[in-house]
Order: structure tokens, then C-alpha cells, then sequence
């Protein structure tokens, strides 16, 4: 099964280029949600809005994001919640 998936990264390489994101260190929204401590339902909001970005999609149309994402996800929630706080 590890060969298939190199496989896939190496055929979604060659079909965006060389620009293209790693796909192996992405990560789905589940384990984004819970490392940044962000509720699913509120990251799909923010997507829906454009205040959050993924970095791709897959075929089947899940979200993917970047570690280093999750602190920058991190940041724009205390900010929400300061302005809520004051």
C-alpha cells in the first residue's frame, strides 16, 4: 500500500508541478481541529467565508492543511476571542 501512495504523490506531482504542496505532511481537518483546538463546524465556517485557506483538496474533495498552519490558525482565534472578550 506505501508504493501506491508514493505512486499517487509522485502522479500529483507531475500533474501540478513542481510547486505543488507535499501531500504527505498535509493534514485532514479532524487532527487540524484537534491540534489547533478549533471546532470542525467553526474551521468549515471560516473556509466558507475566506478567512481560512487550505492549502489543497483531494480527489474525494477533503480538506488538507499545512502544519504550519495550525499556529497561524491558533493566532486569528485569540484575536476572535479578544474582540468577543472586549
Amino acid at each position: 500500500m506505501l508504493k501506491a501512495l508514493e505512486r499517487s504523490h509522485t502522479a500529483a506531482i507531475d500533474l501540478l508541478g513542481k510547486d505543488a504542496p507535499d501531500l504527505r505532511n498535509l493534514i485532514k481537518i479532524g487532527e487540524f481541529a484537534k491540534l489547533s483546538g478549533i471546532p470542525v463546524s467553526t474551521l468549515r465556517y471560516w473556509i466558507s467565508e475566506g478567512k481560512v485557506n487550505p492549502v489543497a483538496r483531494t480527489q474525494s474533495d477533503y480538506v488538507l492543511f499545512s502544519p504550519e498552519q495550525v499556529a497561524k490558525i491558533k493566532e486569528l482565534d485569540e484575536k476572535r476571542k479578544s474582540r468577543v472578550r472586549t
